[in-house]
């Protein structure tokens, strides 16, 4: 019995071609040599509840994007990072749509022309995320980091590693219940998924988009 874990695409290097509309704030300009404008500090914070799976009301994120790179934009399918959260073209978004992907759900998200009126032609989607388990088990896994060691007092702090291998990692049968993707507790850098839903993305072609390996349910 197995389930998935990957890590989303980085995007340190990444040109998306995009610029942000946040709630109550004026369009963002075209970014001069593609470089995003650091967020503040109330976005910083939305952002690290976001990677950490916690549920983000779709409020708290941004509204919108406009294309002013075209040629860059061009190149982002399947999915890609926008500002705080990711986006997907829709046919990931279907596959994603087929299964619990947590509160925030797999949700229409607006992208512009350069005008700020005109919709784009395609179809992408905003990952909401926002599912979290207590299922990873440090003790019975490799290919991860110590972050912080835990104590009778306070549970560890882990991150896993790009490269991880097939059944590297061990999570409980509670991984088994609830959301079909999720983050686990007190464990950066990575998200998981149920059999069903990592199969359906290795089958879709999506397998290396996620960067995809087996988990082992440890009974």
């Amino acid at each position: 019995m197995h389930i998935w874990i990957g890590q989303f695409p980085a995007a340190g290097f990444d040109k998306p071609g995009l610029r942000t509309k946040f709630p109550g704030r004026p369009w963002e300009e075209p970014y001069p040599h593609h470089v995003i404008p650091l967020l503040e500090d109330a976005q910083m914070e939305i952002l690290r509840r976001y990677e950490q799976g916690e549920h983000v009301p779709r409020s708290d994120l941004q509204e919108a994007s406009a294309v002013y790179d075209a040629k860059c934009f061009a190149k982002q399918k399947p999915l890609t990072r926008c500002q705080i959260c990711y986006i997907a073209h829709e046919p990931l978004a279907e596959v994603l749509a087929q299964f619990d992907t947590g509160p925030g759900g797999v949700v229409p998200y607006p992208i512009f022309e350069a005008d700020e009126v005109t919709p784009i032609p395609e179809k992408w989607f905003l990952l909401g995320l926002g599912a979290q388990k207590r299922s990873f088990l440090p003790d019975q896994s490799a290919g991860f980091e110590t972050l912080v060691d835990p104590t009778p007092a306070r549970a560890g702090l882990y991150s896993t590693y790009a490269w991880v291998k097939d059944d590297e990692i061990a999570c409980s049968p509670a991984a088994l219940e609830g959301a079909d993707l999720w983050a686990e507790h007190r464990v950066h850098s990575a998200f998981f998924y149920s059999a069903a839903l990592g199969q359906a993305l290795v089958d879709a072609g999506y397998g290396e988009v996620f960067g995809l390996r087996r988990a082992r349910i440890v009974e």
